[in-house]
């Protein structure tokens, strides 16, 4: 092989993106799996990006998976987590006719052991990539004494909670009333029937489903921490919101984080990008979430 083929073979080998390495860990009973991408010329010590799904996703959503592609593009390392949504080794949409036993906050705990696998890696600087649900709970974590290490903060779309709020968009969505499913849920409860599911109640992006009364009330009852905006000043590290004009999810979102008075939080809005960022909409939140970021995530 002549050096000429050699170099030119190398050449096209380099052109190749960066491809996820999946990774898996099993702390507790089940194993959960991530995306590893590790940009060219990069090693984890120059630190990782961690991305977080919205409700009931994956991490090969493509505001998720792409967006990794794209920040290895310009050179940054991310993990891609699954949440395990209590199922072992959970890969896709959660279908919604599996039962419901999993909570909001348990993606707190899981942020939190990836991050331990992180370090045991050796990775340098983390920041949080969070869309939608995830957005606030990767919020969360960062609002938490664990969370005061996390250099940066990118919430995409991230959601809001009222308890006002909240009950119209269940009745918009399903035509019946959260208080009715909040007491039947309660009433599981103290009736000793807590581990017994509830049948056929909408849940979620669901409109069917088997759920666990502790999970329905987990998922809708008011704790503030579930409001984005009310976390901001919490959080210790620099902040980037990201939110269209015309996004239906959120739509009180920008208005929320306006009120505010929080000098390390940024917020930038996007015209006509829904709540996923498709095509070119993406490389300009790839390029705005590199600029933010910086040197190293």
């Amino acid at each position: 092989m002549t050096p000429r083929l050699l170099a030119v073979l190398f050449a096209l080998l380099l052109a190749f993106p960066a491809t996820a390495e999946e990774v898996t860990i099993k702390p507790k009973d089940l194993t959960w799996n991530a995306d590893l991408v590790v940009a060219e010329g990069k090693t984890l010590a120059d630190g990782v990006l961690l991305m977080l799904h919205g409700t009931l996703g994956h991490k090969d959503m493509e505001i998720i998976g792409g967006m990794q592609e794209l920040m290895a593009e310009r050179g940054f390392n991310s993990l891609a987590i699954n949440l395990s949504l209590g199922l072992d080794n959970r890969k896709g949409m959660y279908d919604c006719t599996t039962p419901h036993k999993h909570r909001h906050e348990d993606a707190i705990d899981e942020i939190g052991n990836w991050i331990d696998w992180l370090k045991e890696q050796k990775a340098g600087p983390i920041s949080l990539y969070g869309h939608s649900r995830g957005g606030n709970q990767v919020a969360w974590y960062a609002a938490t004494e664990a969370g005061k290490e996390i250099t940066h903060v990118v919430m995409v779309a991230p959601m809001t909670y009222g308890i006002v709020a909240e009950a119209k968009a269940y009745r918009k969505q399903f035509g019946k009333e959260l208080l009715a499913g909040m007491d039947e849920a309660m009433r599981y409860q103290d009736g000793g029937h807590g581990g017994k599911l509830m049948k056929g109640i909408p849940f979620l992006h669901c409109a069917e489903a088997d759920v666990a009364p502790s999970s329905f009330i987990e998922y809708y009852h008011g704790d503030r921490r579930k409001d984005t905006p009310a976390l901001l000043e919490k959080i210790k590290a620099p902040k980037l919101i990201v939110v269209s004009d015309d996004d239906k999810v959120v739509p009180q979102l920008a208005e929320s984080v306006k009120s505010v008075n929080d000098p390390d939080t940024r917020l930038e809005l996007f015209e006509g990008a829904g709540h996923f960022y498709p095509d070119l909409y993406a490389e300009d939140l790839a390029d705005l979430v590199a600029e933010f970021i910086g040197g190293a995530p």
